[in-house]
């Protein structure tokens, strides 16, 4: 799995990137001490889904060789 991540290096930072920064919103949500200020855990966790596609997912100029899909 990290092969490809390696591979596909453009694809998975950018995806990382995105997704963390979609958590950094949500957990400063949840300490800014504010009680009308709730985080949204349902983003949260299509954020953590969304770094395990990156982690996953193939850059279009890579081939089905260069990523092993058998």
């Amino acid at each position: 799995m990290f092969r490809k991540a390696i591979v596909n290096w453009k694809t998975t930072v950018g995806g990382i990137i995105a997704a963390v920064a979609v958590i950094l919103n949500e957990v400063n949500l949840f300490f800014d001490n504010d009680a009308a200020t709730n985080p949204d855990w349902n983003i949260v966790v299509a954020a953590v889904a969304a770094i395990w596609v990156a982690l996953n997912i193939r850059d279009a100029d890579k081939s089905s060789q260069d990523n092993e899909i058998r």
